[in-house]
């Protein structure tokens, strides 16, 4: 199983109609872009269109079938008032668990880089404060007896190391801001 199928990017999605709307496909480019989200991030048209019908079930988004051409008839999608404050919320809230970082932290900043809405420095600093909480209570679990020799200590040491390694690279990221 490809381990992206986990990550929920039902909110994310909305950043993409935010500006304009657009249909299907051009959204499935749009995420599949190499130089932008789909450096991070892969996802099958199906899915998208699986993702595209729970947003409009949710009223997140409404679709408008439009005829072009000789071209067979296809949805447009438009993001509604309700969808694009949940996005704006999603914009400023720190992603809440660490296997979720990668991903979604990554495509926030795609959107917060295209984007007045949201605060760069601000949401560095909330996403470092959430990853020190998660360092934390991880240190806290963490008993004497779980070193090298326990499976459990193993991995309880890599889970530190890897949220050292996101606090350490948002503090690259502000540094990169404070510059400019």
């Amino acid at each position: 199983m490809n381990n992206n199928d986990n990550i929920n990017l039902d909110i994310p999605i909305l950043g993409f109609l935010v500006n304009q709307p657009k249909h299907g496909y051009e959204l499935f480019k749009e995420l599949s872009d190499s130089d932008g989200v789909g450096m991070v991030y892969r996802i099958k048209i199906g899915r998208l269109y699986a993702i595209l019908k729970k947003l409009e079930a949710r009223e997140l988004i409404r679709a408008q079938t439009k005829k072009a051409g000789s071209r067979p008839p296809r949805n447009i999608y438009y993001i509604t008032k309700k969808g694009k404050e949940l996005f704006l919320i999603w914009m400023g809230t720190p992603i809440d668990h660490g296997r979720d970082f990668r991903v979604l932290f990554l495509i926030k900043l795609f959107f917060i880089k295209r984007s007045a809405e949201v605060s760069i420095k601000e949401i560095f600093s909330i996403q470092k404060e959430e990853c020190k909480k998660w360092l934390e209570k991880l240190r806290g679990s963490v008993k004497q007896s779980e070193g090298f020799e326990s499976f459990e200590g193993i991995v309880k040491q890599y889970r530190i190391s890897q949220i050292k390694g996101f606090i350490q690279w948002i503090e690259w990221c502000e540094e990169g801001v404070e510059q400019k």
